[in-house]
């Protein structure tokens, strides 16, 4: 049968030399619901603001990252877009949607519908690379390796949602960390793999299009909260605090882009972890950073900022900007980096911190003061240092 879009093979990009590395839309169709998974879990996150809600939050964060960076990157080792793999897109995007409506009901039996639903989807994933190494013959070994993993963790996520609470989310825990660790085991892992090998330019475009796509939801937040008052009962103090919102989303999305999105992943398995899971913090932080809009929403400049917010917004600056180190020494140096130094890094964690601490003894417009110093330092002072052709201490001359 000839090959067309009906029928065409799973083929490992190294076999094909007409090998893209663009985007495909069922892709990008899939980020996009899969945001709509990190929304509701922000949703709760906003509602409730406990210590242990919040391990929950980062948890069920974890979970539906590497749901989604494990498909990320099973599109990017193989070339495919036949109507069978469309279809099997599909039904993850209702294993997906599942996961998200029954986010809503966590704390609570909501969590086991989670469960289920997400083993669903890694039994999905299972098998497409099944498939594909049927079809893609020079990759079988590596493609039953991963089917074998992944239907392995599908059924250990389905018995372990019938443990006892806590015994069942410290089971979800292992079996995760076990999955990540079947990835990156030195010599057995399966990075060590021969044909472990993604189309590393494919792989940093979706990336940065999830993150973008992570803080569009910002600004919903942002937008949601302030529509619910209804404009005609807006002051000034909103209008001051929608500008500030903005001026942060758009910041940290400018940070990433300038410094470290789409950059060349060096290709060695250390430089590729590295990148992997600063990018796992980083999405975090910046998803914290998006439930900690709704707080300065509600925020009055003249009274302590509501730190049940505060709190995260630091925390997630922090983080994300820990991350931008790490992806920074994952990629290859270009020229915005002689401009952005370890010191200007550690400065802006340094504001953040004293933001985290002051935040509920003074006004809220001193705290908030420090935070967009915190942030705005990071484009500041690179610009600064690009303007004079001066390289900062700590930065990397090119």
């Amino acid at each position: 049968m000839a090959q067309t879009i009906v029928l065409q093979p799973p083929t490992h990009h190294e076999d094909d030399p007409n090998a893209s590395h663009h985007v495909h839309w069922v892709e990008l169709f899939y980020d996009l619901i899969q945001v709509v998974c990190i929304f509701q879990l922000g949703n709760l996150l906003g509602y409730h603001h406990d210590f242990q809600s919040f391990l929950i939050y980062v948890g069920l964060f974890i979970a539906i990252w590497v749901s989604w960076a494990a498909t990320v990157f099973y599109t990017s080792l193989y070339i495919t877009n036949d109507v069978p793999h469309r279809l099997l897109m599909a039904l993850q995007i209702v294993g997906i949607c599942i996961m998200a409506i029954a986010l809503g009901q966590i704390p609570g039996v909501g969590i086991y519908y989670f469960a289920v639903a997400f083993a669903v989807v890694r039994g999905i994933l299972a098998l497409l690379y099944w498939r594909a190494g049927y079809y893609s013959k020079s990759t079988a070994q590596l493609s039953r390796r991963f089917a074998g993993l992944f239907i392995t963790v599908s059924v250990a996520v389905v018995l372990a949602t019938f443990l006892p609470y806590p015994l069942n989310y410290l089971a979800w825990t292992l079996i995760l960390l076990a999955e990540q660790l079947a990835f990156v085991w030195p010599k057995v892992g399966l990075m060590s793999d021969d044909r472990f090998k993604p189309r590393l330019a494919h792989l940093s475009e979706r990336f940065t299009l999830l993150f973008l796509i992570v803080m569009g939801e910002g600004f919903f937040k942002l937008v949601l909260t302030l529509s619910e008052q209804g404009i005609q009962n807006l002051d000034w103090n909103d209008y001051i605090n929608a500008t500030l919102g903005c001026l942060w989303l758009f910041s940290l999305t400018w940070i990433y882009f300038d410094f470290v999105g789409n950059g060349r992943i060096k290709p060695d398995n250390c430089h590729m972890i590295l990148w992997w899971y600063g990018h796992l913090l980083l999405m975090l932080g910046a998803s914290m950073n998006t439930v900690a809009i709704k707080g300065l929403m509600t925020a009055e400049l003249l009274a302590p900022f509501p730190m049940e917010y505060g709190w995260l917004g630091c925390l997630g600056l922090i983080w994300f900007l820990i991350a931008t180190i790490l992806i920074q020494a994952a990629i290859k140096q270009h020229t915005a980096h002689q401009f952005y130094s370890l010191r200007l890094r550690l400065f802006g964690i340094g504001l953040a911190l004293l933001t985290w601490i002051l935040g509920s003894r003074v006004p809220a417009w001193f705290s908030v003061s420090l935070f967009i110093i915190a942030y705005a330092s990071q484009i500041a002072s690179p610009l600064y240092h690009a303007l004079r052709g001066t390289t900062p201490k700590g930065a990397t001359p090119i």
